[in-house]
């Protein structure tokens, strides 16, 4: 149906309240376009076609007989990562070792999402248990941007991009889904610590670990997190905030500019097209004020050892005994350990874990772990000075554009420089496109919040998106 190829779940989900269009035939169009356009993008680890069209199906059924706890996106097709349960349904998290593992569970973000009405077209490949930011070591293969199908990227912000589905949910610990956003021409968020329920999404990083959003426009990620949000009793880290309410004005919104990112080598195409972006929501009303983040230098190496720490005790538990892949040839128990672990892990998880086993050790590499963890204090109450002086932080999402992978973990860490402190300090966080490189790839910008300032974000993204295109524009194949 060439008439719904662009357009977001919110327009879709009006169009399907009205009986414009059924829930079956959104799906069926969802269902033809990754038929057609999977082979380039490889967003897909696991397309669940028959029962999309059977929960399609039955979402119709309730609207039909005006069940009123049906969302305004119910009956929209979407995707998750395959870092989120669903029960009877494969999560691999990208890695070989939970290759064919099937969850006896759902995850609360599925649960609120289906009893919205929400038809789950199928899981979306990622860095293998999240740990990356481009997709590139998922174990069965990246997914593809769709603008340049030689680029990673994560599998989520693909299958949004192409057109295969309306909106993605997934992990954003690791700031992939956050940073493939833009680099794919639609928009993130990223909400508060806490925000929602991490219940069911396979942690590499607990505290880091955050659902992320993708939609078309911000105000389509906007409504999914209201969705999703909320108190739950599985999790003890999340909160009942506020309500979502992004009718903000921006006129005397404050803007920081941190004058630390200016510093960072950037490509220039992404500079210009920031600074750009700060001159428009200037236009907008909103002031920018420069800014210094607390212990500017200090933010990557202390986001580094805190992840690896958390990744060598959360990975502990895939050793080949309990789920998993196990090696069937080890002789002893110690053999078991090293055959499964070391076939079955990739060289990036490898990596992440022996380090963070050196973090957390005796013999003085406790030190790296507890300096971090006094540093990480700092930079949280840092981030409340911050805040009395702006309402929110205008950075890149990337200091380069799309192109070669990251050469080492170091440089992995480098390319984060912009988006790992929203992770690191539990902050909300959004992406926008705002613009095409050299080589007509796009780029974004990000604005990171006070803790529950969604609202503010939103409204931001959205007066920014009002004024410009950038968020209509589609990979020419998917439009032609």
């Amino acid at each position: 149906m060439k008439e719904l190829e662009g357009i977001g779940p919110l327009a879709l989900g009006r169009l399907i309240q009205s009986r414009a269009i059924s829930c079956v035939e959104a799906t069926r169009h969802s269902l033809e376009v990754i038929q057609r356009r999977e082979h380039q993008c490889s967003a897909f680890l696991k397309v669940t076609g028959e029962q999309a069209l059977t929960s399609a199906q039955g979402v119709q059924k309730r609207l039909d007989a005006g069940d009123e706890s049906l969302s305004p996106l119910a009956g929209v097709p979407m995707v998750l990562s395959d870092s989120v349960c669903v029960k009877g349904t494969a999560t691999t998290c990208g890695s070989k070792m939970l290759e064919g593992f099937l969850s006896p569970y759902s995850s609360t973000l599925w649960e609120r999402l289906q009893a919205g009405g929400a038809v789950l077209l199928g899981k979306t490949a990622l860095d293998e248990f999240a740990l990356g930011i481009s997709g590139e070591s998922c174990a069965f293969g990246p997914a593809r941007n769709p603008w340049d199908t030689r680029l990673a990227s994560e599998g989520g912000a693909v299958a949004v991009s192409c057109g295969e589905a309306f909106y993605a949910v997934g992990s954003d610990g690791f700031v992939a889904l956050r940073r493939s956003a833009p680099f794919c021409g639609v928009s993130s968020l990223r909400p508060t610590y806490g925000t929602v329920s991490r219940y069911g999404l396979v942690a590499g990083t607990s505290s880091l670990e955050q659902a992320g959003v993708v939609g078309r426009t911000i105000l389509d990620c906007a409504q999914v997190l209201a969705l999703i949000q909320g108190r739950d009793s599985r999790d003890s880290t999340t909160v009942d905030g506020p309500m979502l309410d992004w009718n903000t004005s921006l006129r005397g919104l404050r803007i920081g500019m941190p004058e630390s990112y200016l510093d960072v080598e950037l490509d220039l195409d992404i500079r210009q097209a920031v600074l750009a972006a700060s001159k428009q929501l200037e236009t907008l009303g909103a002031s920018l004020v420069p800014v210094e983040l607390p212990l500017a230098d200090d933010l990557l190496p202390v986001y580094y050892v805190m992840a690896c720490g958390e990744i060598s005790s959360n990975l502990a538990r895939y050793d080949g005994i309990r789920y998993g892949y196990s090696a069937k040839d080890a002789g002893d128990l110690m053999e078991l350990y090293r055959q499964s672990r070391g076939r079955a892990l990739g060289s990036r998880v490898k990596e992440h874990i022996l380090l963070g086993n050196l973090f957390l050790s005796g013999d003085g590499g406790e030190d790296y772990h507890q300096k971090a963890l006094q540093a990480w204090e700092l930079i949280l109450q840092g981030f409340e000075d911050v805040f009395t002086r702006c309402d929110m932080i205008l950075s890149p999402t990337a200091p380069r554009t799309v192109g070669e992978k990251p050469g080492d973990l170091l440089e992995l860490y480098r390319q984060s420089i912009f988006t790992a402190p929203a992770s690191l300090a539990g902050l909300p966080a959004v992406t926008i496109p705002c613009g095409l490189d050299a080589k007509g790839i796009p780029m974004g910008f990000q604005l990171t919040g006070k803790p529950f300032g969604e609202g503010e974000l939103i409204a931001v993204g959205h007066g920014y998106q009002s004024a410009t295109d950038f968020h209509l524009r589609i990979p020419g194949e998917v439009g032609e």
